[in-house]
């Protein structure tokens, strides 16, 4: 009997990746309107004791499997390589208990690890609750949640102080880069999620979308990342490219951030396209939108600052053209697709512009003929350059500046007269100092000096 407990406290510090030490503690759970359907709101709160294991803090042992599990109160624990649920995982923080666990030096390791057929459920208890932060220090995970490529899902919050953050294009609570998020429950705590540059603070990663998640009840601060098209809560940068952003958010908290002035809401608005902050009065279900007014008017900003000071026409054609389209534009993908596109034509536009100005102040005062259909030919050429032949304007460009330095001095004097040489078309020159010269075909953009003095 002995040798068989042995083997069962063995078994039990192996399965959960710590030493197996039990305490009784007490916690509050959520009691649904309908058991078992989060949407369908909270109905009560009931406390509750079991026989939690105690979490200590050991490098090595990060691994977590199906059970109860408890950070004692006043203590104060650290996983500074992660936490990985392996099991249906509950959690309680005692009150004034603090744990702190971060993801690893690599894409794939967040805070906690929550994914696949695991869950995490966390609990408070009265009075001051305990504490959790979470976050990634580098790479592509979420605070809690997914790792690289991997969804983070069944992540309940009823109690705590939850810091999540996610690094690189990871959620902070959710999918790390190119993974969504999903079944994600809040009840009740305070919590704070903020996505990687490129993830949602509560939902997808990068790529990835924020599906089914529920706020209940708590305070609740959700902000993206800083790349464009991350949201507060829903999808991460780019997400639209798996489908829908965002399915099934739903908010019924009096504390939810930056909601609209209606009572009861019909719609929580992310004020700047990427956080939430503010106060929502009543118990309603609502589904997010964003504010489309503010993210055309952020999309116009940035298309009026590209042409500030601007005053080539062509350039100020591509603004005037997009910003009407954004006005007219009825989702966010499109706005975004269109101010994209305009910041890109109105760049390589104005690299037209520039080069055309210079040849055309450079030619003044050129009475020949055939030279000025020479320079002609030339500015055709390089208003017919895509965008990718960026280089081949500055080469025609420099070289017809060149050509007319040679006789700058002598426009009115020069004489030229074609002929045909063996590239093609050209057109012979004298240039100030008697030399003859031979203008080939504008695509060839060169001359060559035939005789000197």
């Amino acid at each position: 009997m002995k040798k068989l407990l042995l083997l069962f406290a063995a078994i039990v510090m192996t399965s959960t990746g710590l030493w197996a030490d039990q305490k009784t503690v007490s916690y509050l759970y959520p009691v649904y309107n309908t058991d078992g359907v989060p949407t369908s709101g909270i109905k009560e709160w009931k406390k509750a004791e079991v026989t939690a294991t105690v979490l200590t803090g050991q490098d090595t042992q990060r691994d977590i499997g199906t059970g109860w599990y408890v950070v004692t109160s006043n203590s104060e624990i650290s996983f500074p390589k992660g936490l990985s649920c392996t099991g249906k995982v509950h959690l309680i923080l005692a009150d004034k208990a603090q744990l702190i666990a971060k993801g690893d030096r690599d894409r794939k390791t967040p805070g906690i690890r929550v994914t696949g057929t695991a869950s995490l459920t966390i609990y408070g208890q009265d009075r001051q609750s305990g504490e959790l932060i979470a976050s990634v220090p580098f790479g592509d995970a979420a605070g809690i949640g997914g790792g690289y490529q991997a969804s983070g899902s069944n992540i309940t919050i009823n109690g705590g102080t939850i810091t999540a953050t996610g690094g690189g294009s990871g959620a902070g609570i959710g999918g790390g880069d190119n993974a969504m998020g999903s079944n994600i429950t809040i009840n009740g705590g305070v919590v704070t999620a903020t996505g990687g540059a490129a993830g949602a603070g509560i939902g997808g990663g990068r790529y990835g979308r924020g599906c089914n998640i529920t706020i209940n009840g708590g305070t609740v601060t959700a902000n993206g990342g800083g790349a464009i098209g991350t949201t507060g809560i829903g999808g991460g940068q780019e997400s639209y490219m798996s489908g829908s952003s965002s399915e099934n958010i739903f908010i019924a908290t009096d504390r939810i951030i930056k909601a609209d002035s209606s009572n009861p809401p019909e719609t929580v608005t992310e004020n700047d396209g990427r956080d939430l902050a503010s106060s929502l009065d009543g118990k309603r279900y609502v589904k997010i939108e964003k504010d489309l007014t503010l993210i055309k008017t952020a999309a116009i900003a940035e298309i009026n600052g590209a042409v500030k000071d601007i005053t080539y026409t062509d350039v100020l054609d591509i603004a005037y053209t997009a910003i009407t389209n954004i006005n007219n534009a009825t989702n966010e993908i499109s706005i975004f697709v269109i101010k994209t596109k305009a910041l890109t034509d109105i760049a390589f536009a104005l690299v037209k512009s520039k080069a055309i100005a210079e040849i055309t102040s450079a030619r003044q005062g050129i009475k020949n003929t055939e030279i000025n259909k020479w320079i002609d030919d030339a500015i055709n050429d390089i208003q017919k350059c895509g965008q990718e032949a960026t280089q081949e304007i500055d080469n025609i460009k420099a070289q017809i500046l060149g050509t007319i330095n040679i006789f700058q001095d002598g426009k009115e004097e020069a004489l030229g007269s074609l002929g045909t040489k063996q590239n093609g078309p050209a057109i012979i020159v004298t240039d100030k100092d008697d030399n003859e010269i031979i203008l080939y075909a504008p695509k060839k953009v060169e001359y060559i000096k035939v005789n000197e003095n």
